[in-house]
């Protein structure tokens, strides 16, 4: 048995879905371990609630986006399909603001750092650059 082009489609969104999440959580304990102030880890809570319900939202939303599931595929099973177009505007959206968000969120610390100028500008470099 073969696996249609769309059947690999609804695996690797899944795989993105999960990884790019797997990925968030690893930026943020890296944030955790380096920066230690208290009004930071909880910034460090918020975001990472906010990326478990953007998973949430975005795993059971593919996976049920089509009832019966193998709808998503198989064009002749009478299924009902959410439409694709907005899900994916709207997830893409969420995953841009979490995006920004995480990378401008250690930008507070350091420039309150007692370092000089240079230092502390190229600091924020090194950290947005984590972002392309």
């Amino acid at each position: 048995m073969y696996l249609l082009p769309s059947q690999c489609l609804y695996a690797l969104l899944l795989g993105w879905i999960i990884s790019e999440t797997i990925i968030k959580f690893g930026i943020l304990l890296f944030y955790w371990r380096v920066f230690r102030g208290r009004y930071f880890r909880w910034s460090v809570w918020v975001v990472g609630t906010f990326f478990v319900a953007c998973f949430m939202a975005g795993f059971f939303g593919f996976i049920l986006q089509c009832v019966p599931v193998n709808g998503f595929w198989d064009r002749s099973e009478h299924a009902m399909c959410l439409k694709e177009s907005p899900f994916f505007h709207a997830t893409a959206a969420l995953d841009l603001f979490g995006d920004i968000i995480l990378f401008i969120q250690p930008l507070p610390i350091i420039l309150r750092l007692k370092a000089s100028r240079e230092t502390r500008l190229g600091l924020c470099v090194v950290f947005l650059t984590g972002g392309l």
